[in-house]
């Protein structure tokens, strides 16, 4: 098959990013099984350096080609408001300059490149490009919007909170709306977790949408010299649930964690820190930023935490964790995508005297957790290849061509 994948691109995270480390890895392995992948790429920041990023991955086999999206992102003040507040279907009608010029900037990238079938993973472009004829498309809805927004919510009231907590009901409206509009107007979509799917079912086919989950590469060697007294976060730090369970974890956790262990330190590493996360830095919080090799330094740790009381979709970072050697210790937030054998073997903790209480218990005794970790390496291995992912993708992308034929 001839795919023809649609996406944005930041440069400044690339693989760090859950959406790029999806696409690319999955593009590699659709190719090494026979089929072409051409990304039609909206660039969002140093589009020089990120074309030239793209030839390299070119040059690796990672893609068959790439083009970009010229897209006029000119919308008028009024348009965007009435964008937000209008449900969606009317939404459409008040950014149609923006829709019409999506979808010409869409049907040049698919004379362009001849492709059998178009994925739709670009937020910028997601919700115009339903209205695409030519192939048939896939939303790459990756996770829910109306689910993130819905938790958003409910945290808001928890706090008393009335503002916020207004603005956050208009979200959910909008992207309840936006959701249910898309997701019932294209061929198919496909999500990256079951809870995920569990939020697009209640408002269209269940039959329409897939769960095809993220991989992880090939589990790192075992072994590896780990630094005896480092506890690791990671993750794309501008993203709020990132940071959220950082701060959540230096206000509540880490405290109680010094307490008993005053010799640990807790390494938050991602790009783009912001501001009131750089300012909790110090001799016991080291926050480097972007970090060339994220692998390694997990491999190097000691443990890995998975703090997250916000957010949705496919927790990369967990994953990445256990193929790389390292044990996690989270909340069910974190784990709730994962299978209950998975979980079973994890440590997992919303209370934060509870998870202090696993962190100390894991570092006085590391040994004791060898054996669930190693059975959690051997499942991460099975359950999540990046081949076994790609086959599942075309699986599904051809039966979504013999449901809807090219026009």
């Amino acid at each position: 098959m001839n795919f023809l994948w649609v996406i944005d691109l930041a440069y400044s995270t690339r693989l760090h990013h859950g959406g790029l480390l999806r696409y690319f890895n999955l593009s590699r392995e659709l190719i090494a099984q026979g089929h072409s992948v051409r990304f039609a790429v909206n660039f969002e920041d140093q589009r020089e350096q990120a074309a030239e990023w793209l030839e390299s991955l070119k040059a690796e086999n990672a893609l068959t080609d790439f083009c970009e999206l010229k897209l006029d992102r000119s919308i008028s003040p009024w348009r965007r408001a009435a964008a937000l507040l209008l449900p969606f279907g009317f939404h459409e009608r008040a950014i149609r300059p923006f829709v019409d010029d999506a979808m010409a900037a869409l049907t040049a990238a698919a004379r362009r490149f001849p492709c059998d079938i178009v994925i739709v993973s670009s937020r910028t472009l997601i919700f115009a490009a339903h209205n695409f004829r030519l192939r048939p498309c896939i939303a790459d809805f990756s996770d829910s919007a109306t689910l993130y927004a819905w938790r958003e919510l409910k945290g808001s009231l928890r706090a008393g909170a009335a503002r916020l907590s207004l603005r956050r009901a208009l979200d959910l409206a909008h992207f309840f709306f936006r959701e249910r509009h898309s997701a019932r107007r294209y061929a198919a979509g496909i999500v990256v977790s079951p809870v995920d799917k569990r939020s697009f079912d209640r408002f269209t086919d269940p039959r329409k949408i897939a769960c095809i989950a993220n991989g992880v590469l090939s589990p790192g060697p075992a072994g590896v010299s780990k630094i005896p007294h480092q506890i690791l976060f990671s993750g794309v730090m501008n993203f709020p649930p990132n940071y959220q369970a950082a701060l959540w974890f230096l206000d509540h956790v880490f405290p109680r964690v010094r307490k008993v262990r005053p010799d640990l330190t807790f390494v938050i590493a991602g790009a783009h820190p912001p501001q009131p996360l750089l300012a909790r830095a110090s001799a016991h919080v080291q926050i480097p930023g972007f970090v060339p090799d994220l692998n390694q330094l997990i491999s190097r740790s000691a443990l890995y935490v998975a703090p997250l009381i916000s957010g949705g979709g496919f927790k990369n970072k967990v994953v990445e964790a256990i193929a790389n050697g390292t044990f996690v210790i989270g909340t069910s937030l974190a784990a709730e995508f994962l299978e209950p054998r998975i979980r079973a073997l994890m440590s997992i903790h919303d209370d934060p005297r509870e998870m202090a209480d696993a962190i100390c218990g894991f570092f006085a005794r590391p040994a004791a957790y060898a054996e669930r970790l190693e059975q959690l390496r051997r499942i991460v291995a099975d359950e999540f290849s990046w081949p076994k992912k790609a086959a599942e993708l075309a699986e599904f992308a051809r039966s979504v061509i013999t449901a809807h034929p090219p026009a």
